[in-house]
């Protein structure tokens, strides 16, 4: 109730860099969208080993020779997030 009276709480949203979205673009032909650098808010450094020992668990989910894996590579142990709803403000576009 508390949670609802203080209003709606800001919503972050992951967001592939433009550069790396470009790159999958080119080597799978699906169609990646990215954000350029003014549309990310937030850069936060992930523990890949983590995720990567996670995925494997799902083998039917994920190959090396997934679009995944290379768009891990791409990223480096970096992620990239935008606020879609800022704390105490109005949304930005999406």
């Amino acid at each position: 109730m508390h949670a609802a009276q203080a209003g709606t709480p800001p919503v972050l949203a992951w967001a592939l860099q433009d550069t790396v979205a470009d790159l999958l673009r080119e080597e799978t032909g699906e169609a990646f969208r990215g954000q350029p650098p003014g549309r990310i808010d937030l850069c936060i450094r992930v523990d890949r080993a983590s995720q990567r020992r996670a995925a494997l668990m799902h083998a039917s989910q994920i190959s090396p020779a997934a679009v995944l894996w290379r768009r891990l590579q791409l990223q480096g142990d970096r992620e990239h997030l935008r606020w879609l709803l800022p704390p105490g403000g109005p949304p930005t576009q999406i």
